[in-house]
């Protein structure tokens, strides 16, 4: 997986497609996704003390508009059938996915409007 972002740079993450995804890449990516989740319109605003100070602190970043088509498509692939990430909520798989929802909504939001542009 490739991560890139930091300081007051957005963070785009690049999850690999092909191999079986190991379960670190695909915290990296939920990480990310959600840090550009919220900087999108209805998007839910960091709190956590894991998140960069200044978001916490009401600072902002400019999302390019790129990024939240990649960050759909790494969430699309945590989810997929050959990620660690699936495989250790195995039993509590759709809980898993429903928690990934609201960081879900404001990318497709955001990643649909870039498509229509």
């Amino acid at each position: 997986m490739l991560c890139s972002g930091s300081g007051r740079r957005p963070p785009t993450c690049l999850v690999p497609g092909d191999d079986y995804l190991d379960s670190d890449f695909a915290c990296d990516a939920i990480a990310a996704a959600t840090v550009v989740a919220s900087q999108l319109p209805g998007g839910e605003p960091l709190t956590t003390a894991y998140a960069p100070d200044f978001l916490v602190d009401g600072g902002t970043l400019d999302i390019p508009a790129d990024v939240p088509g990649l960050a759909l498509r790494a969430l699309d692939r945590i989810a997929a059938d050959d990620s660690e990430w699936r495989s250790l909520w195995e039993y509590t798989h759709e809980q898993a996915i429903t928690e990934l929802q609201p960081l879900r909504t404001p990318i497709e939001r955001a990643a649909n409007e870039t498509s229509k542009s």
